[in-house]
């Protein structure tokens, strides 16, 4: 008998199955604090698991879904995004508690429907990018970036032709280096990790 021919029963009932994927995590992450988010009724905004993996600096969250592998179902692209989206309201929560001086209305708004803006969300949520960032700074940053904000009435708006890039300056994955004297260049980065 080959191996590779055996399915292991899942598990009846679905909190088994997240019972599973969380001694799964536990293992994977190197972290025994991971745990399940709320009881069952509670509102998870998107994430049934969360833990903080070993080498990263942020805390990771997991959508478990349990499909029919012999039906041949698999989680979609969609149900994804849907859980995503799920996700933004409680992100936009976090981040406000950290930026009470940025309007987060709007960006609220476009991430429900960009699964791109609410994954940025989530990303500077769990790696906790927006803690202690000091005003004028992100001003100045948005500024040389050409990212559009307004000031008004003390709280920053973001104009919304500039979400994406508001979201990848937040994200530290766009900045400006100016190394030739008065010419400034902005780069997109492909990875957030600090030179340290």
């Amino acid at each position: 008998m080959n191996f590779n021919s055996i399915q292991i029963p899942p598990p009846k009932y679905w909190q088994e199955f997240e019972d599973l994927c969380l001694a799964v995590f536990k293992r994977v992450w190197s972290d025994p604090t991971a745990t399940k988010n709320g009881r069952s009724g509670q509102q998870q905004h998107g994430t049934d698991i969360s833990g903080k993996p070993r080498d990263s600096k942020g805390i990771h969250g997991v959508q478990c879904k349990d499909k029919d592998t012999i039906l041949g179902s698999e989680v979609t692209r969609a149900e994804f995004d849907a859980e995503i989206a799920k996700a933004v309201p409680g992100n936009i929560q976090s981040v406000k508690a950290d930026l009470p001086y940025v309007d987060l209305t709007t960006i609220q708004t476009y991430a429900i429907d960009h699964p791109r803006a609410a994954r940025y969300l989530a990303s500077i949520r769990s790696q906790k990018l927006a803690k202690g960032v000091d005003k004028a700074y992100l001003k100045k940053l948005c500024k040389s970036t050409k990212v559009v904000v307004h000031d008004t009435g003390g709280k920053l708006e973001v104009d919304p032709a500039s979400i994406m890039d508001f979201l990848g300056v937040l994200d530290s994955s766009l900045y400006q280096v100016e190394l030739i004297k008065d010419s400034p260049e902005s780069f997109r980065a492909s990875s957030r990790s600090p030179i340290t």
